[in-house]
């Protein structure tokens, strides 16, 4: 059941009030365990408070307890945020308090899709979550004096596979590589030497034990090497100038260079490097940065910016492959934190990454020229785009998924699609990404180059609170932004869709669909079930919402007949699936969702009048059917032919979800409550006497 809750929740002057539950059944989560509002004096299973830096100082603004253990809060840039790392399992009660003892008047917890609200008394904001994957908040707090810094909260799972040191697992503090992990030696030489000492014997584990790791740039790696930081270790930025090898013959500004080096480096034909841990690697880069012009203001325009990790090709082409970031924190970026270029079959999970919101050009998760690759169940904190992937000089962009996201990008988009890119872009998915605030929702940008983008999808994304003014050029502020536009050519762009996407406050901001030129154009354009400031776009109204301009051909609202969809229960989460059979007659099965998708998942509809259509199984070409039955609960098949067995109308019910029901029996399709997560062949679909209940409700995806 559904009821709302404000995104901000104002209390009475008296301590009654009702809290509102906005409870929504978020499908990466729902498949790993519920994540929201629990019962009330549950504990959690497993707790594990991470320690703040040595050299930062707590926050001022905020205590935080989970349970009865007390979670350290660092105060970041300033004041922009503040941020408590924790783990844990089974259902945490969070006590969030102000520091001074000020009341708290109103508060707000994104991301509202997760569906958690709670109780203030006094200083106090008390809330439960049980966990999932992951659990990344990002809370606003009010008193009587105004708004306090937002408090940011990483909640991740128990960590597993910790390694063990012995065999091909060094300890960089002891012998032969001696690191001082007090923060007072620069360690560059000397983690060199360990990278490439443990790689010529084969490779293996560099595992950094809790303290302080002062390095500058250029950290190269090579195959086979995992970085393992332990929860309490910090690699840790030099905040020295003059400890980085700047690039004097790159762009300058006011005689100084405006961008310079990453930490670590991966070049060429390097294969399966790792960063794994609960550790943090500290870029420290913001006190690095000069103002770009004499007199200036320093801003992400500024000189002497670096970022963190950064992968490509060698100058004879040859491109690394297997490269894995899990678990880790990363934080103060001044340009692209990621930029992960050239690169093949790369996994990045559970990181948190954490930049100064209001830095322009603090990129985020960039993936450029990157074939295969998944960014799952991330935060990021970026001043500029924080899920993009770019299409580089000479490698494609492929085959990339963003998903189970938490992201926050004040200037910048949260979902993204190119700028800076000349190549081709192909089978680039989003899915299940929350955009707390940022400029633009959805954004594809085609702006350089004449290549080609096509089979681009943006699926259950939702942004709260549009943020920006700009009304033209390249940093529009819009809902959502497809276009090409030229600034040294653009090519086209075709096969994009965006299903249930949400933005909850545009601003006024209107969105935009437009190519540049004929040679740029944008073609077959799918919105279906896209709701702008609670406005559910159709055709008939997406004037309201969305300017659409030239050379725009094909552009559709709704469901498409020829398109090819995936149904998905509401209440199971689990594909409708044709268990890969070939064979007419054969049950039609739920799965767990693949990513991507597969033909057994995929079902092309095919309108037979107005809203019936047949669902034709991708893998087999069979329909599905009801067999001729009428009987309630009957199993459905799948099998060749166009009889009325075969015909279903499909029919929205709100929320992203439809009934389908036979046009021959009158009943729904129903996943027959099915448990969530069951993977059997035994898992057939029925037909049942319509209820409108969540096991007769699905989501249709386009692929």
């Amino acid at each position: 059941m559904q009821t709302l809750i404000s995104h901000n929740q104002a209390l009475p002057s008296n301590s009654g009030f009702i809290s509102l539950v906005r409870s929504f059944l978020y499908l990466a989560i729902l498949a790993a365990g519920i994540f929201g509002v629990s019962q009330a004096h549950a504990t959690a299973t497993y707790m594990l408070a991470y320690p703040a830096a040595p050299y930062d100082g707590a926050s001022g603004t905020y205590t935080l307890k989970a349970d009865s253990t007390t979670i350290p809060v660092t105060s970041y840039y300033g004041g922009r945020y503040s941020f408590g790392h924790l783990a844990f399992e089974g259902t945490t009660t969070f006590t969030l308090s102000t520091r001074n003892g000020a009341a708290i008047t109103s508060y707000n917890i994104s991301p509202h899709d997760f569906g958690i609200t709670g109780t203030v008394s006094g200083s106090s904001l008390t809330f439960s979550v049980t966990q999932g994957k992951s659990t990344y908040l990002i809370i606003s707090v009010s008193t009587s004096a105004g708004a306090l810094e937002p408090m940011v909260i990483a909640g991740d799972p128990q960590e597993t596979n910790i390694p063990t040191i012995g065999g091909n697992v060094y300890d960089i503090t002891a012998s032969p590589y001696n690191a001082d992990k007090t923060g007072n030696t620069l360690l560059n030489t000397t983690i060199q030497n360990a990278i490439n000492t443990v790689s010529s014997a084969g490779g293996g584990t560099l595992y950094f034990p809790a303290g302080v790791y002062e390095i500058s740039n250029n950290i190269q790696l090579k195959s086979n090497i995992t970085i393992y930081l332990a929860a309490g270790a910090f690699i840790h930025g030099s905040s020295n100038r003059n400890d980085y090898t700047w690039n004097t013959s790159g762009t300058l500004q006011n005689g100084q260079p405006e961008q310079g080096p990453q930490n670590f480096l991966i070049t060429g034909a390097i294969n399966n490097v790792a960063f794994t841990g609960r550790g943090v690697i500290d870029a420290n880069s913001t006190v690095l940065v000069t103002p770009a012009t004499t007199g200036g203001t320093i801003d992400g325009f500024g000189n002497y910016r670096k970022g963190i990790i950064e992968s490509s090709a060698d100058s004879s082409g040859n491109r690394p492959n297997g490269l894995k970031i899990i678990g880790i924190t990363v934080k103060d970026a001044t340009t692209w934190t990621f930029d992960i270029q050239d690169e093949q079959n790369v996994t990045i999970q559970n990181v948190k990454m954490l930049d100064d919101f209001d830095w322009v050009h603090s990129d985020g998760y960039d993936i450029v020229s990157t074939d295969t690759a998944l960014i799952d169940n991330c935060l990021g904190i970026t001043g500029d785009d924080t899920f993009d992937a770019k299409a580089g000089d000479t490698n494609p962009v492929t085959n990339i998924i963003y998903s189970n996201d938490v992201g926050y990008s004040h200037e910048g988009d949260g979902t993204k699609v190119g700028d800076q890119s000349t190549g081709a872009a192909t089978n680039i998915l989003f899915s299940n990404i929350q955009v707390v605030a940022g400029q633009r929702a959805v954004s594809i940008s085609h702006d350089e180059g004449t290549a080609a983008w096509s089979n681009i999808h943006f699926n259950d994304i939702h942004m709260e609170n549009l943020e920006g003014s700009s009304t033209s050029g390249e940093f529009l502020v819009a809902p959502l932004v497809l276009w090409t536009y030229s600034s040294g050519g653009a090519g086209p762009v075709s096969d994009v869709s965006l299903s249930r996407v949400t933005v909850d406050n545009s601003n006024g901001h209107m969105g935009l669909i437009q190519g540049t030129s004929s040679a740029g154009a944008l073609s077959n354009i799918t919105l279906q079930d896209v709701t702008i400031d609670g406005v559910a776009i159709t055709s008939s109204n997406a004037s309201s919402k969305i300017t659409v301009g030239s050379n725009v051909s094909n552009l559709q609202y709704g469901l498409v007949s020829g398109g090819i969809y995936t149904f998905v229960s509401q209440h199971n989460s689990l594909a409708m699936d044709s268990g890969n059979s070939t064979v007419s007659g054969s049950p039609v099965i739920q799965w767990p969702v693949n990513l991507p998708e597969t033909t057994t998942q995929q079902w092309k509809i095919t309108s037979v009048s107005g809203s019936t259509y047949t669902l034709t199984n991708q893998q087999n070409g069979y329909n599905l059917s009801t067999a001729n039955s009428t009987t309630s609960g009957a199993g459905l098949i799948q099998s060749g032919g166009t009889q009325t067995d075969k015909d279903w109308t499909i029919t929205s019910v709100g929320g992203g979800y439809y009934k389908v029901i036979s046009a021959q029996s009158a009943l729904a399709l129903d996943d027959d409550n099915i448990a969530p997560g069951t993977q059997s062949t035994s898992s057939q679909v029925v037909q049942f006497t319509p209820n409108g209940g969540a096991t007769q409700k699905w989501k249709l995806t386009k692929q």
